[in-house]
């Protein structure tokens, strides 16, 4: 068996532990569990490859955890800094995007009739 059916072979057993797991427990939600599912699938994709395409890949996973822990811990530094939920920007914004309308009361008239 070649690298390439190896590789297959990893994905296919991957996804089907996946989707048992998925059944079993429900879809991860967990920062961590989800972490651990896309760290696995990083690893199936260098199976059978050099050991520096593996050192390659941790770099690059530990560049998406960092990433990834940075925004969580930026969505917990607006509560702690006492900032208020800004939820008139989207809609500012949108206004702004399309000269004065608002695209979401537009398409619900357009979709919805009372």
């Amino acid at each position: 068996m070649n690298t390439r059916h190896l590789r297959v072979a990893a994905f296919l057993a991957y996804f089907a532990v996946f989707v048992w797991s998925a059944f079993a427990f429900g879809l991860p939600t967990d920062r961590i569990a989800v972490l651990l599912w896309v760290l696995g699938g990083f690893a199936c994709g260098a199976v059978g490859r050099p050991r520096w395409v593996w050192f390659q890949m941790l770099r690059d996973f530990a560049l998406f955890v960092a990433m990834w822990f940075a925004y969580d811990y930026s969505r917990g530094v607006a509560d702690q800094l006492g900032f208020p939920v800004n939820h008139t920007l989207p809609r500012d914004v949108d206004r702004f995007l399309f000269f004065g309308n608002d695209p979401n009361v537009w398409i619900q008239d357009k979709f919805y009739e009372a």
